[in-house]
């Protein structure tokens, strides 16, 4: 059975280890999975790890391919990770008007 080797930024881990199992289950392939913040993932893609996929920010692959790391036509968008923030409910919220 053929090995599929995944380097993944942590934001699409769920995703991946759905497929891992989807995959997985029809006996067709066994994946091998690994998870990193986004810089992390790329240095190890640099370095040499084993990589047959790599998952990570638009830009960051946008980079790879300039550099001939990734084939560019490769490129295919997985979904939107949208980032947010709150305040603890009865804290008060702080003034994020600037940067300062």
């Amino acid at each position: 059975m053929p090995n599929l080797h995944v380097l993944s930024a942590g934001a699409a881990q769920s995703l991946i280890e759905s497929l891992q199992r989807q995959f997985e289950a029809g006996e067709s392939i066994t994946m091998r999975a690994s998870f990193h913040p986004v810089g992390a993932t790329m240095e190890k893609l640099l370095a040499g790890e084993p990589c047959d996929v790599v998952v990570l920010t638009a830009a960051l692959l946008d980079e790879l391919a300039r550099g001939g790391d990734v084939q560019a036509d490769s490129i295919a968008p997985l979904g939107r990770v949208h980032t947010a923030i709150a305040v603890r409910d009865g804290d008060a919220a702080p003034d994020v008007s600037t940067a300062a």
